[in-house]
């Protein structure tokens, strides 16, 4: 957590940097200093606040150490998401080739296809032109057969 939002000290952390600084002696022994003699209160208001700018300090460091951490963590992420950025480019680059390529491909056989279609269509016709000259013949051969009737043999008449 950081400070109490304002980015100064905060009320709590200056008034237990105090308490703290009231309740210990200056020279850290646990004992009065000069016999019994008080300290002035100028003492207890550099030191307090000197406590105070050390917890502050200690916050603000804790604070730039997890940006730091946080921004090696989202420059690591983002160079992730760059390289897979990257690496779908080129796998779209190598779809659109092969698009390409099959369009190309699907073009020419569609075009050898419709020559086919024109033939097979030519090709009908000539079929059915084929089936009614055969019918023609037929009708014909058979017109010929009735209009000329096959020849009797010649017989001797009995006499």
């Amino acid at each position: 957590g950081g400070g109490g939002g304002g980015g100064g000290p905060s009320a709590e952390r200056v008034e237990a940097a105090a308490a703290s600084a009231e309740s210990t002696p200056p020279d850290g022994e646990g004992r009065p200093t000069g016999g019994g003699v008080a300290r002035s209160g100028e003492a207890v208001a550099a030191q307090s606040v000197d406590q105070a700018l050390a917890v502050e300090e200690a916050a603000q460091e804790r604070i730039l150490d997890d940006a730091s951490a946080m921004s090696s963590q989202l420059r690591g992420r983002f160079e992730a998401a760059r390289q897979q950025v990257q690496e779908d480019l080129a796998t779209l680059q190598d779809l659109a080739s092969v698009v390409e390529r099959n369009k190309a491909e699907l073009d020419a056989n569609n075009a050898r296809l419709r020559e086919q279609i024109d033939k097979m269509r030519t090709s009908k016709c000539q079929t059915w032109l084929m089936v009614l000259l055969v019918c023609l013949m037929y009708v014909g051969t058979y017109l010929v057969m009735k209009l000329f009737p096959k020849p009797r043999p010649f017989q001797v008449p009995p006499g």
